[in-house]
């Protein structure tokens, strides 16, 4: 073939006359806006910090790194990249003396602006393989002299002259996570290599004869982790973490060390691998350093019809740039001032740092809600603050607000003017957009809903449902008859949800039929719904009764010795009503108001139970059935959460008492029922029945509600059991498919007899032996009378799936 012929692939594409010429060409809007910036950033020109010295722009440049002396400082940067290079190793840190060595690269800035190129050293990579049961420490050595012969011989070429390929063998006990084993270790042996690369040898070398290593059908793990991510998870970083080098653990780099400077970053050092302190990003360490340029991608600026070359068409580079330029905001701010009506004195204050925005909140409202003519009460609120917190407020407040928010008001800065947000809205004193009704609640705004107020009454309904277009109305006038009671922001709102579109809200509270009607307090919704009228009086009611006060108040300690002893008791001992820790227990209180009676003494009725200034809480079990002695919480009383889970926990016991009123929340617990029926004046039996309970099947309480009831009340499940008043006591399973008898009551007390009953209920026993009898170890006998254990009673009492209509798809 002639040489001189052979193809050398297309010239460049042009779409244009070969009149034109790039000197005639007419530059395009891009190319006109990169001009613009060239004649924006003509100005003096800096020495930027780094090996070659290059001139850089002064918007561009960083400020001048500060004198460090690694023996007297720390250094603290953010690093926003990681990677690693084959490099020497040096003299004093950790890791392999014989190179090439795999040296970690950090990049990252300081909170003052610094760029730093941080170098890690003596972190290997490594992998586990299993080993035999017979494999021995001993063994360790000929693994690690046998593998690292067969290494080196399977290198195709050695040009980076590695001497020794595996640097430890060793022998460590530990868990696979694939697979249940129970709690049993597995022997493995960590096998650390001197670069990356070679795990994947080493692994396949070793699946090619592993008896020659000692080992017999190896399984491996971890051998496919980036050696970035292994390094990072060893040494508990995360991404843009700050990292903190102590004083005396590191070294620097300059023109004068040893070590020379490789980036062209401002501050380069080197220290080992487990002498850095890699931070959480929580806390103090959730700040960000100065960033300038967040790169998002990298394109080439071409000539109007001509594909882009490399040595001719600019590269540019797309990205977000920022730049710290406010130091010290100043805001006008109003917090606690009195009378802030409409208008509030001006107070400059200094802002803190990362608080970059003046946020100004003016609510408008009348009591009981906002509407139209009323006469408007203004509070307005100025702050320093930041730009997710105002996206926050505005995400809060903008369901509710009859104003766009809008950026019209300046911070007074000492650096330079600094435009600031401003939010203003005007807002109603409680969640009721509507003028009147029940309030409208989405998805979007329940939470909300739920969290700002006290009680919240719901009416999931149906836009098709006969039932809910009837209820509509009525719930309307209730919600609106609620408002004129005059109850204070935040203590009650009625709303109603529209569970066709919003699906999401019905499958999270389990609605299954409409109109459900369900009540909430402090953001918890009760376990049982509504039943009682649906009426304007009947609910306006009920929303009365929910928000009185739950707590009972006792004006001196004998009044604490007449309590009744068939109930459970929360007793509060405290200095005054407007303590914070008060409002804490009557919002528990509110919540678990049916399993406990409250109590609280203030001043001197309880001053001689507690030291001034520390309330005390107390539980006091009921003494006529139970055994448990009176208890203290230790925990914050100031924490909601922590106070209702222990007072839960005492309140609702291991053994309760079934009655007509929490029959239907038990049932929809959907565990069966181990009960026992006694009459109302034996208090003995309750007391043998709880303690052998708690002795015995504390481990079953996830299984089964363990009950009480009174035989005499519910005396038709005794008749299903064919049994009367006059048989009590007696023990019982409700399985809520049948009932079955514990054979002789006395036997109770016998240890592991109440267990086995409840075994032989998992097992099916007790529903074979109601067929066909005791089972025996001899074949049943084919012509046996087959019968039917009795008929659960207890799932009556169960609310109905379809109590007032017909889900959609059913019609």
């Amino acid at each position: 073939m002639n040489k001189s012929k052979q193809f050398k692939g297309p010239p460049p594409k042009r779409f244009k006359s070969q009149d034109d010429d790039d000197e005639n060409e007419v530059p395009c809007s891009f190319e006109d806006t990169l001009a613009g910036m060239e004649v924006e950033f003509d100005s003096p020109e800096v020495i930027g910090e780094g090996p070659e010295n290059q001139s850089t722009n002064i918007k561009w440049s960083r400020p001048n790194p500060p004198q460090l002396d690694p023996k007297k400082d720390i250094l603290v940067f953010q690093q926003l990249e990681i990677d690693h290079y084959n490099g020497q190793p040096m003299p004093g840190m950790p890791g392999s003396q014989l190179g090439p060595v795999p040296i970690m690269r950090m990049y990252g800035v300081t909170m003052d602006g610094n760029s730093v190129c941080c170098h890690v050293h003596g972190f290997t990579p490594y992998f586990y393989v299993t080993v035999p049961p017979n494999f021995t420490d001993s063994m360790c050595l000929d693994m690690k002299t046998n593998l690292n012969k067969v290494i080196l011989e399977d290198l195709r070429s050695n040009k980076d002259n590695i001497r020794e390929t595996v640097l430890e063998v060793r022998l460590m006990q530990a868990r696979s996570i694939m697979y249940y084993k129970g709690d049993q270790d597995i022997r493995f042996a960590r096998v650390s290599v001197a670069l990356p690369r070679l795990i994947a040898a080493a692994k396949r070398l070793i699946e090619k004869q592993p008896p020659s290593f000692g080992l017999m059908d190896p399984s491996f793990y971890e051998t496919n982790i980036d050696f970035d991510i292994r390094f990072m998870v060893d040494t508990n970083v995360v991404g843009c973490s700050w990292i903190e080098l102590p004083v005396g653990k590191w070294l620097i780099r300059s023109k004068d060390s040893k070590a020379k400077p490789e980036s062209r970053c401002q501050i380069e050092v080197d220290v080992a691998w487990n002498s850095f302190i890699g931070h959480q990003p929580e806390g103090e360490w959730s700040k960000v350093a100065p960033f300038r340029i967040l790169s998002f991608d990298i394109e080439c600026a071409g000539r109007r019809g001509i594909f882009p070359e490399p040595n001719h068409d600019p590269v540019i580079q797309i990205a977000s740039m920022v730049i710290r330029q406010v130091y010290g905001l100043e805001c006008y701010v109003c917090e606690n001032q009195e009378d802030n009506n409409e208008k509030c004195v001006k107070t400059i204050k200094t802002c803190e740092y990362g608080q970059d925005v003046c946020l100004t909140e003016i609510k408008w409202g009348s009591t009981p809600y906002w509407s139209q003519g009323a006469k408007k009460q203004y509070y307005v609120s100025k702050r320093c603050s930041n730009r997710t917190d105002c996206a926050t407020t505005r995400e809060r407040y903008m369901p509710t607000c009859t104003h766009i928010w809008y950026q019209d008001w300046s911070g007074n800065a000492t650096i330079q003017p600094f435009l600031c947000m401003i939010i203003g809205s005007i807002c109603h004193s409680f969640y009721n957009p509507t003028d009147s009704g029940a309030v409208q609640i989405t998805q979007s705004n329940l939470d909300m809903v739920l969290a700002s107020n006290e009680v919240v009454f719901i009416n999931f309904y149906a836009e098709w449902c006969k039932f809910s277009n009837m209820l509509m109305p009525i719930f309307d006038d209730a919600a609106d008859a609620v408002t004129k009671e005059g109850y204070d922001t935040g203590k009650v709102v009625m709303g109603k949800i529209d569970c066709d579109r919003e699906g999401s809200v019905a499958t999270r509270f389990h609605i299954t039929k409409y109109p459900t009607l369900k009540l909430f307090r402090n953001g918890l919704p009760s376990k049982k719904e509504y039943r009682g009228q649906r009426s304007v009086e009947a609910f306006t009611e009920f929303i009365k009764k929910q928000l009185t006060d739950p707590i009972i108040t006792f004006g001196s300690l004998k009044e604490l010795h007449n309590l009744s002893e068939e109930k459970r008791h929360i007793i509060a001992y405290m200095d005054r009503r407007d303590q914070p820790e008060y409002d804490v227990i009557r919002r528990v209180a509110a919540n678990l108001k049916d399993e406990c009676v409250f109590h609280a003494g203030f001043g001197d009725a309880s001053q001689q139970m507690h030291p001034p200034g520390q309330p005390i809480v107390v539980f006091r079990a009921d003494r006529k059935t139970s055994t448990e002695p009176d208890e203290t919480y230790l925990g914050s009383l100031t924490s909601f959460d922590e106070l209702y889970n222990w007072v839960q926990e005492k309140c609702i016991p291991l053994v309760r008492e079934i009655t007509f009123e929490n029959a239907e929340e038990l049932t929809e617990d959907g565990l069966p029922f181990l009960i026992l029926f006694h009459h109302p004046t034996d208090t003995e039996s309750v007391k043998k029945y709880k303690e052998i309970i708690s002795r015995e099947l504390l481990s079953e309480k996830q299984n089964v509600n363990f009950l009480t009831a009174d035989g005499v009340r519910f005396e038709h499940p005794l008749h299903h059991l064919g049994k009367s008043v006059s048989d009590l006591p007696l023990i019982a399973i409700d399985s809520f498919r049948h009932m079955y008898l514990f054979p002789n009551y006395s036997d109770m007390e016998k240890p592991g007899k109440l267990k086995q009953f409840l075994q032989d209920l998992y097992s099916g026993k007790l529903h074979r032996e109601f067929h066909y009898g005791p089972e025996t170890p001899e074949v049943v006998s084919t012509d046996v009378k087959v019968t039917t254990p009795p008929e659960s009673t207890f799932k009556k009492l169960a609310p109905s799936k379809n109590r007032y209509t017909l889900l959609r798809d059913e019609l």
